[in-house]
């Protein structure tokens, strides 16, 4: 995205012009309603099952749209429009839902003081997503005019669906019936130039491939999108590897209520990596193991991980058949040069074996498990260094927003949530102001 308010590419032209129309009583001609943006062109049909699902909670969303509708503050404006609230949801679900933003206005006049107007407003846009690949546009300059500059991506289009006219409880339309209304019909008049000039919100292919296969290895593409808005936003992206599991409007982020965005990754990709490095730490240690079976199991406590193996002897000694055990906990770090690192930290592991000569034999799986699965999400950043950490957490760029936190829930799911810097920015200079605690740096 370009900018961290593109989510809501209106212009605030609604306020001002809803205000200016109060001092007139001449009827304004019917404003033409606005041509879609040319991406959306591109029909996509919703994925029924995901393997990175994107997360931005109501709170990130809910700053989001009013900065964009009220605009940067201007002491010399005179006219405007404040938003008084913004709610997410969704009609329907599966193949047609239909995601819906809801936004209400009160225009205002005067400098100092500001005086609202005795009108409210209740604004509803659909949000619709289109996935824009090579296969489905093979023309690359065209791509990237549709997705601003991105190769491929969702792009996020906003269409019109009503303007309701809440303190004379009545639609906004054109033509209208009866007495002119010249501050309905403005308001009217800038939701549609608004719309006529949105640039739709992209989001980058790379920026979700990126993160999923830098993570937990392999590589992957995009094959599928959904869209939900039950409260939070919630985008999926289906990848041609893994095992997707059934999209649903619900989000993780409701059992994370301080965080602002987050990741849920396919266990199986997590689960396919953990074994693959647990399974080479057994090898390592005894070049005679071979593995039988890696398990990952996700609990609230971290990661189960269970390595079966058997070290083979020469005969006439049987081969020893090992079951080990190890938690582990697991976090997103940044290395002092500045890539994020997915770090296991096991505990003490618990060694069974068929025959009580474990002991006898080099087999341990008390290694980090994920030292080498380094990935890449943003310019590295300066921070100060962590004993005993591999860096500060996870801190990305998305737009020009900074997205940092990171926690990881492994409660039945692996899910990294965190915090938006421009979420802090707003909330610290409300009215009363409300500063969050820092972003635990160790």
């Amino acid at each position: 995205m370009r900018r961290w308010t593109a989510a809501l590419a209106l212009t605030a032209t609604i306020g001002a012009g809803a205000a200016a129309a109060g001092c007139s009583d001449k009827p304004a001609s019917c404003p033409d309603p606005p041509a879609p943006p040319p991406v959306t062109g591109v029909r996509t049909v919703r994925a029924e099952r995901t393997n990175v699902n994107l997360e931005l909670g109501y709170r990130y969303m809910r700053a989001l749209i009013r900065e964009q509708f009220e605009g940067a503050p201007d002491p010399a404006a005179t006219s405007g429009a404040r938003v008084t609230s913004v709610s997410l949801t969704q009609e329907g679900d599966g193949a047609a839902p239909r995601n819906l933003v809801t936004v209400g206005l009160t225009p205002w006049l005067g400098s100092s003081p500001r005086a609202d107007l005795p009108r409210q407003f209740r604004l509803v846009l659909e949000i619709r997503p289109h996935l824009v690949t090579a296969a489905v546009q093979p023309d690359e300059q065209l791509r990237r005019q549709w997705l601003g500059g991105a190769d491929e991506g969702v792009a996020l289009t906003f269409a019109f669906v009503r303007l309701r006219d809440v303190s004379m409880d009545r639609e906004v339309g054109c033509p209208t019936s009866g007495a002119a209304d010249p501050v309905a019909d403005q308001v009217l008049r800038g939701v549609y130039d608004g719309l006529r000039g949105q640039q739709p919100v992209v989001v980058p292919v790379e920026l979700v491939t990126g993160l999923a296969t830098a993570l937990t290895g392999g590589t992957a593409a995009v094959t599928g999108v959904n869209l939900a808005t039950a409260g939070d936003l919630k985008l999926g992206f289906t990848l041609d590897s893994g095992s997707p599991a059934v999209f649903s409007p619900e989000t993780l982020l409701i059992h994370h209520p301080a965080d602002d965005w987050g990741f849920e990754l396919d266990r199986s990709l997590v689960s396919r990596l953990v074994a693959a490095k647990a399974g080479a730490v057994v090898r390592g240690q005894d070049p005679f193991a071979t593995i039988d079976a890696v398990d990952v199991d996700f609990s609230a406590q971290g990661l189960f991980v269970t390595v079966k193996a058997t070290h083979k002897q020469n005969d006439p000694c049987p081969d020893i058949h090992v079951t080990a055990t190890s938690l582990t906990k697991v976090s997103v770090r940044r290395d002092p040069a500045g890539p994020s690192v997915l770090v296991g930290r096991p505990g003490e592991p618990t060694l069974t074996d068929d025959s009580n000569l474990a002991a006898k034999i080099c087999f341990a799986v008390d290694k980090a498990l994920f030292g080498q699965a380094t990935a890449v999400i943003g310019p590295a950043r300066a921070g100060p260094s962590c004993p005993d950490t591999l860096g500060p957490p996870l801190s990305f760029d998305f737009g020009t927003d900074t997205f940092s936190g990171a926690s990881v829930d492994t409660d039945e799911t692996f899910f990294i949530s965190g915090r938006s810097r421009h979420v802090d920015e707003v909330l610290a200079g409300a009215t009363p102001a409300q500063t969050r605690p820092p972003v635990p740096v160790c």
